[in-house]
């Protein structure tokens, strides 16, 4: 499963002045999907032994900490223990009016590079079939150290949890072309 399909329930509240939802609400429709991606247990191969892989110190079951949702599977949220996750970047482009309704809307995330400390999450703001897409998105997250605020290293579990929803880039429609082309 490359991608992830979460629905959003919209509020009335969401709706501004101009009858549909607000640019910034869809940003949180954003932070929704990516919250629920980074919480979704995952499978329990998935852990620090598997991403160790044969012949290293952790070969075989390696004893886990309990998931913080006590379900006793990882999340990648417990992968990142201690460490933070920010935003660096977040580009969107709105493809679409997204009008108020009772159904809900539905948020397609995955990940489309992983960096050094980083990865980039991309989003497809849609109806649960993919007929209309309202908006698509990229988000960098960045791992840092609670106690400096620099930059850490993604680790070996947390590569293969994220590799788990690989898929292509968001192609942006409208992304103007770079300086001097």
């Amino acid at each position: 499963m490359p991608s992830l399909l979460i629905p959003v329930q919209m509020r009335f509240g969401d709706i501004d002045s101009y009858g549909h939802v607000n640019n910034v609400t869809m940003l949180q429709y954003l932070e929704d999907a990516r919250v629920r991606l980074m919480r979704l247990p995952l499978p329990a191969d998935a852990g620090p032994a598997a991403a160790a892989g044969p012949g290293t110190a952790q070969d075989g079951p390696a004893p886990q900490e309990p998931a913080a949702d006590g379900t006793g599977q990882l999340s990648f949220r417990d992968l990142v223990g201690e460490r933070l996750t920010v935003i660096g970047r977040q580009e969107a482009e709105y493809t679409e009016q997204l009008l108020w309704r009772a159904e809900p809307v539905f948020v397609r995330v995955w990940v489309s590079a992983v960096g050094g400390s980083s990865f980039v999450l991309d989003y497809a703001v849609q109806e649960e079939d993919g007929s209309r897409v309202y908006a698509v998105a990229q988000t960098v997250v960045v791992q840092i150290e609670r106690s400096s605020g620099r930059p850490s290293r993604l680790d070996a579990a947390q590569r293969a949890a994220l590799a788990r929803w690989a898929d292509e880039p968001t192609r942006f429609a409208r992304r103007p072309a770079p300086a001097g082309e």
